[in-house]
């Protein structure tokens, strides 16, 4: 339990040999079940994803481990009635993170359900894997490029000759 800086150690006896007849997709499901059940345990047994009397949802449901620092940004942001926060860390520190836990937990509390990002063309790519890969949000990159092209009139002419 990293939050915890503690150890957890199984007994002997609880450990099963590896052979054929254990089933890789259930064994799958299981050790993502008690990966589930063990970040919910330490979050309930007050580690620092509680917060202010509120259970943080985003942390528990990420394919990251937040920082110290990160869940206090996420805590910070959304503590008030309206979301209005500006992360603005040292390079290198997480913003990504940051910005995609605070995403995610809104739209867990279901008060969003679309987002919208402006990046800088040069990151733009990255956000979209990266929100992909740690949170599995799927964005839809629109560049500068495909702006103007939506704003042109269409160019398609569409001619009816008659036969006679």
């Amino acid at each position: 339990m990293p939050n915890q800086d503690a150890v957890v150690r199984v007994p002997i006896t609880a450990l099963r040999p590896l052979s054929a007849d254990l089933q890789p997709d259930v064994e799958a499901g299981r050790i993502t079940y008690v990966a589930a059940a063990a970040k919910v345990a330490e979050v309930l047994e007050g580690s620092a994803s509680v917060t202010n009397g509120h259970v943080l949802l985003a942390p528990m449901e990420s394919n990251v481990i937040p920082l110290p620092h990160q869940i206090h940004a996420l805590s910070r942001a959304i503590s008030g009635d309206r979301v209005r926060y500006l992360l603005a860390d040292e390079v290198g520190l997480g913003k990504t993170i940051e910005a995609g836990l605070v995403m995610r937990e809104l739209k867990l509390r279901g008060l969003v359900r679309r987002t919208l990002v402006v990046a800088p063309k040069g990151i733009a790519t990255q956000w979209v894997a990266e929100m992909q890969t740690h949170f599995n949000e799927h964005f839809q990159l629109v560049l500068g490029d495909d702006i103007s092209t939506l704003q042109r009139p269409p160019c398609v002419s569409i001619v009816v000759r008659s036969p006679w």
